[in-house]
């Protein structure tokens, strides 16, 4: 359909056609000075909304708010406005356009009348949005040599009448260039393009023209040399390939020959679900944490509401964040299992914004579940299939086992050895999180860990821009770190005592929580005051491959799979040898679900303090 939103907006106001009107923002924002909205409403219902007289009309220049551009007319857009862009920044380049509304129940009603319009005349039709459809004739085509066209006239004639509304119609041998057609006689327009006529057509086109080219990927095109879809014909498939991934590169190399396979489908299933909201001024992640957490806490009951409205499940969690620079990052999460419950969805979408910096002003918020199922077809109880080999032990044949192994020198792995009291760990260690949430912290090189942690005792451990240490207070709060708990203490004194450590005093204990696709590189831990002294590591929930190297980061590292409850301790010779581990896999544990936590105790100046 041509600029559907504004075409049926001037359905209503005939005045305005020839006018550059800009059709977004809210209601209040209609009219202008002169007339307040709910005189001109008075005015419309009585002597009818075509009388209304063009000054009473707000202009795009005094627009104030953060609504962005639902669509513009063919006016409109020559001023270089389109769909997306900030009301604001459109009003600096077309000032004097009219400002109206959308009136989505009228939009949702029109855009019935046109697809049912269709469907008359063409059955075989792919729903592609409120205002886009494929539909398929190849098989009314077949009638005659110039049939394409005349079905096309058709098409527009029977869409005019059922809606007052004009449409451009692309007839091509598939669904690509058929889009591509569409817009080649705009508005109001019908282009035929067969096949022996594609390469010609389409061949000076920049590449972006191709629909699934983003910025991104043109940008990557034209810095090899390839501007336009002529060029990037010429482009061996290898190439593409080597720069895009096999399968991203077969599809660039495809849809420059003009190809594309994909059918008409006249039923789809959604891949995903969303919701977003742009917020009235850029918040603060600090200072207006209540009004973001409500934001996210709405938004996932709106997602939550929409699947299960719709009996849809899934598995992949996603938040998307806009700066007030218009910067925008996202990130996701896959879950073991699917879910359509705003809790859920809430706690995955909180663990995802653990990861993104939150050091500047936010402008939009957004969630989306993706990866979707139809609910009656999802078994979502928890089946022995999603544990761990390990989990399914029975965990009472490896209590006080004394399995303990050297694995290197001056290093322990005490397998199981806290896992009569793993349960009691995790109840304390949930209350400890309450008191002192985990953070991604930034490394001295300005990026952000993939594990959140937080730390308990006299010393927590603290890392950002200035370099890592350990301090007495938590930056976040200001507060003292939590005490750290008698249980704590006590464990990790006897099983560095089991180690040979017999005289472990740990004064800090860093918590790290680590979700589905979290791990850490290789590194020394170096900022505590005594280095003979031991470093003792518990591990809760599911397992992950610990690596633990030689002297030197490129040594090649030792592999130790870690488990609920398992113990390792290193000190002395090995105290500086390098260690991390790989990206936490997907699984799911009884006690804490898609999630690992690893409490590690450390002397951080417990021997300075003491000879004070």
């Amino acid at each position: 359909m041509d600029a559907f939103f504004a075409s049926v907006t001037l359905l209503r106001y005939p005045q305005l056609k020839g006018l550059p009107v800009v059709i977004g923002g809210s209601k209040a924002s209609v009219f202008g000075s002169q007339v307040d909205a709910e005189s001109i409403s008075t005015h419309a219902h009585l002597a009818g909304p075509e009388t209304i007289p063009l000054d009473a009309f707000a202009r795009l220049r005094d627009y104030r708010g953060r609504g962005v551009i639902t669509t513009a007319t063919y006016e409109a857009r020559q001023f270089g406005v389109g769909s997306a862009m900030g009301l604001q920044r459109a009003a600096s380049l077309c000032p004097q356009a009219i400002l109206l509304p959308v009136d989505f129940a009228v939009v949702k009603d029109y855009s019935n009348r046109f697809k049912a319009a269709v469907r008359e005349l063409a059955p075989i039709m792919e729903d592609r949005g409120i205002d886009e459809v494929f539909v398929d004739i190849s098989e009314q085509a077949l009638a005659a040599e110039d049939a394409g066209e005349a079905i096309a006239a058709e098409l527009k004639q029977s869409i005019f009448d059922a809606t007052g509304l004009t449409c451009s119609i692309g007839v091509a041998p598939n669904k690509l260039i058929a889009k591509m057609a569409s817009e080649f006689n705009k508005p109001n327009g019908i282009c035929l393009l067969m096949a022996t006529a594609v390469a010609e057509r389409i061949g000076p086109l920049p590449c972006k023209r191709i629909n699934g080219i983003g910025p991104k990927t043109a940008a990557k095109l034209a810095a090899m040399g390839y501007e336009r879809i002529e060029q990037l014909r010429q482009a061996p498939l290898e190439t593409l390939q080597l720069a895009f991934g096999e399968r991203s590169g077969r599809w660039l190399f495809d849809v420059a020959q003009g190809h594309d396979e994909r059918p008409v489908q006249t039923r789809s299933e959604p891949v995903s679900m969303s919701r977003e909201t742009t917020f009235s001024r850029d918040l603060s992640a600090k200072e207006d944490r209540a009004e973001l957490s409500q934001a996210l806490a709405e938004l996932c009951q709106r997602v939550a509401a929409d699947l299960q409205r719709k009996g849809r499940v899934g598995r992949c969690i996603s938040i998307k964040i806009r700066y007030a620079d218009f910067r925008s990052v996202t990130r996701d999460q896959t879950i073991t299992d699917s879910c359509d419950d705003a809790e859920t969805i809430r706690y995955w979408a909180r663990q995802c914004l653990k990861r993104v910096a939150l050091d500047q002003r936010i402008r939009l918020l957004g969630v989306k579940v993706g990866q979707l199922s139809k609910a009656d077809d999802v078994v979502r109880d928890v089946a022995p299939a999603q544990l761990s080999f390990l989990d399914l032990i029975d965990d009472s044949a490896s209590i006080g086992s004394g399995l303990a192994q050297v694995f290197a020198p001056g290093a322990i792995y005490l397998p199981r050895a806290a896992l009569a009291n793993a349960a009691e760990l995790w109840q304390e260690t949930q209350r400890l999180l309450a008191l002192t949430p985990t953070r991604h912290s930034m490394t001295k090189r300005g990026f952000y860990m993939a594990s959140a942690l937080t730390a308990v005792g006299s010393w927590g451990w603290v890392s950002d821009h200035k370099g890592y240490r350990y301090e007495a207070f938590n930056p976040e709060t200001g507060l003292p770190w939590p005490a750290m708990p008698e249980l704590f203490f006590q464990l990790a004194q006897r099983f560095a005592a089991e180690a040979g450590y017999s005289n472990f005093q740990p004064d800090s204990c860093v918590i790290n929580d680590y979700v589905v696709g979290a791990g850490m590189g290789l590194h020394q831990d170096r900022d505590e005051a005594d280095f003979q002294a031991p470093i003792v590591s518990i591990s809760l929930g599911l397992p992950i491959s610990f690596q633990f190297g030689g002297k030197a980061r490129q040594d090649t590292p030792h592999r130790l799979l870690l488990s609920h409850g398992d113990v390792v301790v290193w000190g002395g010779e090995s105290r500086l040898n390098f260690h991390g581990v790989l990206p936490l896999k997907a699984g799911y544990h009884q006690l804490l679900g898609a999630r690992r936590i690893n409490l590690t105790f450390r002397m951080a100046y417990a021997h300075i303090n003491a000879s004070m």
